[in-house]
């Protein structure tokens, strides 16, 4: 009966251990613990993150270009004032910085952190692909917004 408990506890203490090293990659706790779904899960969200990051960096090249735009027409070069005019190319390119490339990188930082330690779900990489559709949506309506709508010389307020 002791041998039987001890043997438990020395189980337990084993899963346990391996469960929260954080040096433990989930290749080592699947050989340790004899589950496959630790490697199932390192893949998951690198999978979302490449497919995601053409669009990400389509907002960063967007943002980038804006502000390239406005800082050529503060040093002085006179530019159109048709689409892209130095008042909608300041709003549009502190926009795509502060909710734009930079918020959805740091989005996947709890994810992140989360495979790190074992304990990322597919259901959760479900909820990260479904706010990446609404955040890249919302992005896409502020951009439009900003480049056809009414400018109030307001970068903040202008969507």
């Amino acid at each position: 009966m002791r041998i039987a408990s001890l043997r438990w506890r020395m189980a337990l203490l084993k899963t346990f251990w391996f469960r929260t090293s954080s040096e433990q990659s989930p290749e080592d706790y699947a050989s340790h613990c004899g589950t496959e779904a630790s490697l199932v899960r390192g893949r998951i969200l690198e999978d979302l993150v490449l497919a995601e990051l053409p669009l990400l960096f389509v907002w960063l090249i967007i943002g980038l270009f804006a502000g390239l735009v406005y800082a050529l027409e503060i040093v002085g070069l006179d530019g159109s004032q048709t689409l892209l005019s130095p008042e909608r190319a300041r709003s549009l390119h502190i926009s795509q910085m502060l909710y734009g490339f930079f918020p959805l990188i740091l989005s996947l930082l709890p994810f992140a952190l989360f495979q790190k330690e074992g304990v990322l779900s597919e259901r959760g990489i479900g909820h990260l692909r479904r706010y990446f559709v609404v955040w890249n949506l919302f992005l896409l309506f502020m951009s439009m917004a900003l480049l056809f709508g009414n400018i109030r010389g307001l970068p903040f307020y202008d969507f």
